[in-house]
């Protein structure tokens, strides 16, 4: 409906270039590489100054990115740079650093690693340009997750490489088409000095929520929150099942969740799997469980609440917790090794089912098993059937991992009146350089 009544608004107002967007972000919001982001804000922020390989137009269509539209061809591989790929200032994209980028993901621990799954080994530049290598198992649908954000490549996007505060410029030479507005204005503020700035006209888009009086802005719930507990260590066995049917997800959201957050009750986000089947019934019998583990989240602690919260629940066991902030790359160095006891986990979806699965499945099982059920996902005959398989696998394998899904979140936004153009991409980045302003005095957030 949402999607509906933007689409309307659009088409009774043509689009206008012009202007400054000037956006208030929250302060501890950072604009990393895309690869590095974790929260919906933070993707939205590295998304204004990158393009993904890939992208999908209004109509859900795959559309050029950086590369031209692949053609199905079996196993095999080859991905052509566009021609008119230009970075910003007109300097020349080239294909090294495409591979490089996806090379980059295929860390263990990094959420991105899943779309590497289905290659057979490293693409390739040829000396045509294009990217060639192949795929270990069939995965037509591979092409779908060249759209998550994670591969962007800086200085292709809308603007030109827009800071957490300062001013970018439209990038003229984006392969997608140069954005509406002429300047992107990035200001950090709280949220009542962001609430001012809108009233007054300071600004137009703040990525945080803040009182509405119009119609609110639903983003996609991409970002899911999950703990994971290791399944390395047979004495925490019995942890991960027993938060799984104790926990009142909805309270978790309710009370320690910043907003716009949902219980998560399947093993995918629900811009992937919106109806998943009901969480696990709750059991009365505990297992044997040692005395203390630790568990690891993301620094700066912004899930500090929910540590806490399950921190209370363990100690119902007998459990002592000591809760520990890592930096980003810490944190995941540690997971992919092995290294840990449990710890909290944010991953924003790939836009394709399988993959978004084979995502959470690295938090519990090997890679090899994965690649298993993404080859049995990508034998399906058709698309519709493929997907299915996806979700079946995803609910059959919920109640047996040592992974239990917390929380979804999406992008907190409030915009003025005078914004059109809202669209997100699959990863719920929202997406800055398809805003433009129509001129009127006055702001209120929907």
């Amino acid at each position: 409906m949402t999607g509906l009544v933007l689409a309307l608004l659009l088409a009774a107002t043509p689009p206008r270039y012009g202007g400054a967007l000037e956006v208030v972000v929250p302060g501890e919001v950072a604009a990393p590489n895309p690869a590095q982001a974790r929260t919906p804000a933070a993707l939205t922020l590295a998304r204004a100054g990158c393009l993904p390989w890939l992208t999908v137009g209004p109509g859900g269509a795959l559309q050029p990115g950086l590369i031209d539209l692949p053609e199905p061809s079996g196993l095999a591989i080859a991905l052509h740079l566009r021609s008119d790929l230009r970075g910003a200032g007109g300097k020349a994209v080239r294909g090294s650093a495409l591979v490089a980028k996806l090379g980059a993901l295929a860390a263990p621990g990094n959420p991105y690693r899943a779309l590497t799954l289905p290659l057979r080994g490293p693409l390739s530049v040829s000396s045509d340009g294009a990217l060639r290598g192949g795929l270990a198992f069939a995965y037509p649908d591979w092409p779908q997750a060249l759209t998550q954000a994670a591969t962007c490549l800086a200085g292709t996007g809308a603007f030109t490489s827009p800071a957490r505060s300062g001013r970018a410029k439209a990038n003229l030479a984006c392969p997608a088409g140069r954005p509406f507005a002429d300047t992107l204005a990035l200001r950090t503020a709280t949220a009542r000095n962001a609430a001012r700035a809108l009233s007054r006209g300071e600004a137009q888009v703040a990525l945080m929520a803040l009182p509405r009086t119009g119609a609110a802005v639903t983003a996609p719930r991409a970002v899911a929150t999950y703990l994971a507990v290791n399944p390395r260590r047979t004495q925490l066995a019995g942890v991960a099942p027993w938060v799984a049917s104790h926990l009142d997800r909805a309270e978790l959201v309710r009370i320690f969740v910043p907003g716009p957050a949902e219980p998560l009750r399947g093993l995918l986000a629900p811009s992937i799997d919106p109806h998943p089947e009901s969480p696990m019934p709750i059991t009365a019998s505990l297992p044997p469980i040692p005395a203390h583990l630790t568990l690891e989240l993301l620094a700066p602690a912004g899930d500090a609440r929910v540590a806490e919260r399950l921190q209370v629940k363990l100690h119902d066991l007998g459990i002592t917790v000591k809760v520990t902030a890592l930096s980003r790359a810490a944190l995941e160095k540690r997971v992919g090794a092995g290294d840990y006891d449990a710890a909290l986990v944010a991953i924003p979806a790939l836009p394709e089912p399988g993959l978004a699965l084979a995502q959470v499945l690295l938090l519990a099982q090997p890679a090899d098993e994965v690649r298993a059920e993404l080859a049995q996902i990508g034998a399906g005959p058709d698309p519709t059937a493929r997907r299915a398989r996806a979700l079946s696998l995803a609910r059959a394998l919920a109640p047996t991992l040592s992974v239990v899904p917390l929380y979804a979140q999406g992008l907190a936004l409030t915009v003025t009146p005078q914004v059109h153009g809202l669209r997100f991409d699959g990863s719920g980045a929202l997406l800055l350089g398809d805003l433009w302003l129509e001129p009127g005095p006055g702001a209120s957030a929907p």
